[in-house]
């Protein structure tokens, strides 16, 4: 009997990486074409949504337009009636700079104001007066101004403030009496494009 102890000599295969078989290499080109192929769908998907999104929002603006195009014919004119709308709300905004000014032109020497608060439609002046005959001139010379519908006297009564004077009266040099009256004046301004109260 013989023994033989040493190793059978085999051919040496060859180091295949298991890659290397023909059924992988199938997967490793059909998968990155897998992937290649949903990312197109999926955004093919992402086109046709947002497509129709935006179809849908065009369609709801057109039909609003229309709507507005039908109710502009149906008012017949709107064009003249929106520009006497924003002609009349022009005539009736109130002109304050003109207005302050016009207080203070009015305002007689001897006499201040210390507030102005507009109140609804009307106007409150308030201040000292060195007697009534400023009130009254004060009260006259603001009923002349063509923006005063009505100056109503509301308050005059002898006292003391501590409140600081928005305008003071020109001083003439002549009246130097002491401003003991305290007076309270409404100016209704006339209305534009209705009728006065």
């Amino acid at each position: 009997m013989d023994i033989n102890l040493l190793p059978r000599v085999s051919k040496p295969r060859g180091t295949r990486s298991p890659w290397h078989s023909p059924s992988r290499k199938w997967l490793v080109i059909s998968v990155p074409i897998a992937v290649i192929v949903a990312c197109l769908v999926a955004m093919q998907v992402w086109f046709y949504a947002t497509q129709a999104r935006y179809t849908e929002q065009v369609n709801h603006l057109t039909q609003s337009l229309d709507q507005q195009g039908h109710s502009a014919q149906a008012g017949g004119g709107s064009t003249q009636g929106i520009t006497q709308q924003a002609e009349a709300l022009a005539a009736a905004r109130t002109d304050w700079a003109r207005e302050l000014k016009d207080i203070h032109d009015a305002l007689p020497g001897g006499m201040t104001v210390d507030t102005i608060q507009a109140s609804g439609s009307s106007i409150q002046v308030s201040g000292r007066s060195s007697g009534v005959i400023a009130v009254s001139t004060f009260e006259h010379a603001l009923s002349s101004d063509a923006w005063v519908h009505q100056v109503t006297l509301q308050n005059l009564s002898l006292g003391v403030t501590n409140q600081t004077a928005v305008m003071v009266g020109p001083a003439d040099g002549s009246n130097k009496a002491p401003l003991q009256y305290l007076y309270q004046l409404t100016i209704a301004p006339t209305q534009t494009g209705g009728t006065n109260p």
